[in-house]
């Protein structure tokens, strides 16, 4: 198993990090490639036409090896709400159909299906949280005949709940409805495979558990919506396009795959080369390895949690990599105060204290946050 890999994180002695659900911290090499792509920009002649699409492969390459995709199935995309609004644009809804949604999803889905449906006149239907953290058997309940659409999440990012996607999915293609996942609390963290799971759209950024900047992310996309319709036209995604002094000659035919979806500017000489720097870490690692590390420490701390009075959802209803702590009383009165205090980060989410820990997490930090509860 791997052991702490602080050494690879930016941390001083003294700071206790537990809130990679929020945002990673980033590592060394990923903030380097930050800065070296940031300094490309004072030299501008020195950036070729071929680092406009060679990286951006690259990236697209790497992000299909994680998810078990075909590298022409990843677009590249800015935020969450910019994948959730490619599949909304994709997806047709008619009136009376219903598209399902667990409750307290993050906005930037929620808002999405929202319109979507308010616009098609479908209903959106809440997923009840389930008292037991049991997504799954709350998801399939509610899909029939009538459903169109499910949005689900492996991880939900209040608490950590899992769903298992397979399950859903399979039950999805039973009935004939779409399955888009955010798995923006997941991926990069747990083992993830579009060929199980089978999902229409899968939508990551990269600020949390990819390890990479904020602004820049990845979508999966279904090989059935290869031919749809972009959010926007960039001229980086219609064939011919590498070639500079042919640009005025303008094309109709798009890039093959799901290019057609990345971003304006995604050949971004910053964000881009962060990216990649992230997800090659993430690869010498290995997904499984993370996981296995993130599980034990998540593990011990809601062991102890829970002898201390504190509440936590049973192992087989939570994700390996994070656990939300309630108190039957709720939060103690000024323990955030108390934990900002000694330099430990978590969050509070509801009534639910969330702990998200990576591998710069040592047992001396593990420690000082349990004698605080």
């Amino acid at each position: 198993m791997i052991k702490s890999e602080r050494h690879l994180f930016d941390l001083a002695d003294g700071e206790a990090y537990f809130n990679v659900a929020g945002m990673s911290p980033l590592l060394k090499k990923v903030h380097e490639a930050g800065i070296e792509g940031l300094t490309r920009k004072c030299h501008p002649w020195k950036i070729s036409c071929e680092s406009f699409f060679d990286e951006a492969t690259r990236a697209r390459q790497l992000f299909a090896d994680l998810v078990g995709a075909d590298v022409n199935d990843i677009a590249l995309i800015p935020a969450a709400s910019y994948g959730a609004a490619i599949a909304m644009r994709n997806i047709k809804l008619t009136a009376g159909q219903e598209v399902l949604i667990q409750a307290e999803e993050f906005p930037s889905m929620y808002y999405a299906l929202e319109r979507a449906c308010r616009e098609a006149e479908a209903k959106l239907i809440t997923i009840p949280r389930p008292a037991n953290g049991d997504w799954t058997s709350a998801t399939l309940k509610l899909i029939t005949s009538k459903t169109a659409m499910v949005s689900v999440v492996p991880a939900h990012w209040t608490d950590g709940t899992n769903a298992d996607c397979e399950v859903i999915g399979k039950r999805c293609r039973e009935v004939g409805a779409i399955l888009v996942i955010d798995g923006c609390q997941s991926v990069g963290a747990i083992p993830f495979d579009v060929r199980k799971v089978q999902p229409d759209f899968l939508i990551v950024p990269t600020y949390k558990w990819m390890m990479g900047p904020y602004g820049y992310g990845f979508m999966y996309v279904a090989k059935k919506y290869h031919n749809g319709t972009p959010l926007e036209e960039t001229w980086l995604g219609r064939e011919g396009s590498e070639t500079f002094s042919n640009l005025v000659n303008y094309r109709p035919e798009y890039r093959p795959g799901a290019t057609r979806y990345d971003m304006g500017e995604r050949s971004s000489h910053t964000l881009l080369p962060m990216a990649v720097a992230a997800m090659e870490q993430i690869q010498t690692w290995g997904v499984q390895n993370i996981a296995e590390r993130i599980s034990s420490i998540v593990d011990e701390i809601a062991e102890a949690a829970t002898k201390k009075g504190y509440l936590a959802v049973e192992k087989a209803h939570r994700s390996q990599h994070m656990v939300g702590l309630r108190h039957p009383g709720g939060i103690p009165t000024g323990l955030a105060q108390r934990l900002e205090q000694d330099k430990i980060y978590v969050s509070f989410r509801g009534s639910s204290i969330r702990v998200a820990p990576h591998l710069h997490v040592s047992q001396t930090d593990i420690d000082r946050f349990l004698s605080h509860l």
